[in-house]
């Protein structure tokens, strides 16, 4: 099968929030730019859902937070913690400086089919699903381009700036040399959707038991749950059963309106991105954590449970 080649000004691997809002800005300033992405659209969960204050703004600030408030969202003015009995306020949005006090809670997909459709809006944007960055192409130590794989073959994208927002596992970077360094993160989080019913506790925030700590993220239909563990502690939990987490869950989110054994098992293991050192002068670019536009530490993994 023959190797497509295409040229650009830039290439960026990776179609997250990092790769997409920089190709939107790109083409905004008339310069050719490919986006590639492995997967085949953004349909993918538990992956940054919030668009903080400081990104509205930035939104604000370009002409499309209007456009982009348009579509599905809720909005938190607040962060409420639940600790035994009481209730806490733990950040309130409404004191910040800028056009939105509020976070924007919105699945991912819908923020970076929101970025698609504006970047397609000029001519010099190019998106290719399906595409997925393997290697780089250098000429005399310079970084000219990347080979990526596609449903129809080998594909060679040269450009004059190559661009890595390719995830915390990141193809470009090792094959640049870049090295990194672990932050060390003590805990690590499960995430889970837990089915949402009549009579549940209102809004999104957090709950605090004895050595334990929940957040809930309302979507409507379901609650997305993050559950922080020990860092390592995903041994202990499958060690105590999926019934013992499903009971610490109904106990915590006071969801007494249904069994400990109707809770869902699938859960998903939230590692930690390492940090980046110092960038070579002549190496491609990196975008650290292009999937949480919100953080740049939290990335998932995907952990089976057992029970």
């Amino acid at each position: 099968m023959r190797t497509s080649i295409l040229r650009a000004r830039c290439c960026i691997a990776g179609g997250g929030p990092a790769g997409m809002v920089l190709g939107l800005l790109l083409a905004r300033a008339g310069v050719d730019v490919v986006v590639l992405e492995k997967h085949a659209d953004f349909l993918r969960d538990f992956r940054g859902d919030t668009v903080h204050p400081s990104t509205l703004q930035v939104l604000q600030e370009l002409g499309l937070l209007q456009a982009f408030l348009q579509r599905p969202h809720d909005k938190a003015r607040d962060i409420r913690v639940h600790i035994g009995g009481a209730e806490a306020v733990v950040a309130d949005f409404g004191r910040l400086k800028g056009h939105c006090g509020f976070i924007a809670m919105v699945p991912q997909w819908e923020f970076l089919d929101f970025l698609r459709d504006e970047a397609e809006l000029y001519p010099g944007f190019r998106l290719l699903l399906q595409a997925q960055a393997l290697s780089l192409i250098e000429d005399q130590g310079r970084v000219t381009g990347l080979r990526a794989g596609t449903p129809q073959g080998a594909l060679e994208v040269h450009a004059d700036l190559v661009i890595g927002a390719d995830g915390r596992r990141s193809t470009l970077r090792e094959a640049a040399g870049l090295q990194v360094r672990d932050l060390g993160a003590p805990i690590d989080v499960l995430w889970m959707r837990v089915p949402r019913l009549a009579g549940d506790p209102q809004g999104s925030g957090g709950r605090i038991g004895t050595g334990r700590f929940l957040a809930t993220i309302d979507r409507g239909s379901y609650w997305q749950c993050a559950y922080v563990i020990h860092k390592g502690g995903i041994e202990s939990v499958r060690s105590r059963g999926i019934e013992a987490l499903r009971g610490d869950l109904v106990e915590l989110m006071l969801l007494a309106s249904r069994e400990a054994s109707a809770m869902p098992w699938q859960l998903k293991l939230l590692g930690w991105f390492p940090a980046l050192r110092a960038l070579p002068a002549y190496a491609v670019g990196v975008g650290v954590r292009p999937e949480h536009v919100r953080s740049p530490l939290a990335a998932p993994r995907r952990v089976p449970a057992t029970g």
